[in-house]
């Protein structure tokens, strides 16, 4: 998905909106969470620019099935 395509704000219905991705860039961990010492997973961001409003979500189904793994309920 580029940035040109990314729809409108839910909450201003602004187009200006911008994408980033999860992980380490420039030696700044963007967004996540922790699922052991050595492994984060990433999250997406988009950010509205004209209102502010921030939407996260996990874009790799290996990282949600870590997530349910690591965090979901217990299985009988």
């Amino acid at each position: 998905m580029d940035n040109n395509n990314l729809g409108l704000c839910p909450y201003c219905q602004s187009d200006q909106i911008i994408r980033l991705e999860g992980g380490m860039k420039d030696g700044y961990l963007r967004s996540g969470v922790a699922v052991s010492t050595f492994k984060t997973v990433e999250f997406v961001r988009l950010i509205c620019l004209q209102c502010g409003s921030v939407r996260e979500w996990v874009a790799n189904q290996k990282d949600l099935d870590l997530l349910r793994e690591k965090y979901g309920p217990a299985r009988a």
